[in-house]
């Protein structure tokens, strides 16, 4: 009795993937294979899809709360510490993802996690990402897996990635 809409049919979809997720038992019988399969490439899609034409936007407040937290590392802060865990959806995983050019047509696995890695190389900052423990190559860098901290922080900077959401962060 739901009324066929585009909205209706994502709210269906991330409710089976809430089941899925959680290796729950749909309580409806009636939703064939191929249903649950379509809803959640439809689901996978959308997400990456809207992030995949908005890179920017999804991610900025994110990006610029992981480049804070760095900077005052790499400056020796009085409140950097070595390690930093941020808890998030999959939705900002998709968003980081997305905005270094990563997509997929499922969305990330219940439990998933996505790591920066800061090495201190030859004098140099090297950031790695590492998504569900995979290296994760950004598009916008030559494909690198491994880039230059300032240079990837200048890029997105100079992209525009990290000017969206500014009252909440704001940049330094």
């Amino acid at each position: 009795s739901i009324e066929k809409t585009v909205e209706n049919w994502m709210f269906i979809g991330d409710w089976i993937i809430s089941y899925i997720c959680t290796d729950q038992e749909i309580p409806v019988v009636s939703i064939s294979p191929e249903v649950l399969e379509q809803s959640v490439k439809d689901i996978a899609y959308y997400s990456y899809g809207y992030f995949g034409t908005h890179r920017a936007y999804a991610a900025s407040a994110i990006w610029r709360a992981i480049f804070r937290d760095i900077d005052n590392y790499i400056g020796k802060a009085a409140s950097a510490t070595k390690f930093k865990l941020y808890s998030a959806h999959d939705t900002t995983i998709v968003a980081l993802l997305v905005s270094l050019g990563f997509t997929d047509d499922k969305l990330p696995p219940f439990r998933s996690h996505f790591a920066l890695e800061l090495w201190k190389q030859n004098g140099k900052y090297i950031l790695r990402t590492v998504f569900n423990g995979d290296p994760v190559s950004i598009d916008f860098m030559n494909g690198q897996q491994a880039v230059d901290y300032y240079k990837l922080k200048e890029k997105m900077a100079s992209e525009g990635y990290l000017k969206y959401c500014l009252e909440e962060f704001p940049l330094k």
